[in-house]
């Protein structure tokens, strides 16, 4: 291998090391408002739903089975929640850990 293959080789590794630092993030906490716009948490933090189509790109999870946003949405709130947001800090899935209806 000559140098130019080494460095090329180092730079896609720091690349991808970097890339993997701006993966999903994910935090548990209670929701006290969710609508197919917005999430508003319990501390006043409002996060960003999908733009395209909400009820299909948001993974929701309840009692370990898949479920449909519009049932979040109807709830309109979430004891504790595991929210899942992507590197635009858009959500991705919400698992329900506790809701007391």
């Amino acid at each position: 291998m000559n140098l130019f293959s080494k460095i090329s080789l180092l730079v896609c590794a720091a690349i991808l090391s970097f890339s993997a630092l701006a993966s999903d993030y994910t935090f548990t906490g209670r929701i006290d408002q969710i609508t197919n716009q917005k999430v508003i948490m319990s501390d006043g933090a409002e996060l960003k739903m999908p733009y395209f189509d909400p009820v299909r790109n948001v993974t929701v999870m309840i009692d370990g089975r898949k479920n449909s946003l519009t049932t979040l949405t109807g709830v309109g709130y979430v004891d504790n929640a595991a929210i899942t947001l992507d590197n635009s800090n858009v959500v991705k899935k919400i698992v329900v850990l506790e809701m007391n209806q």
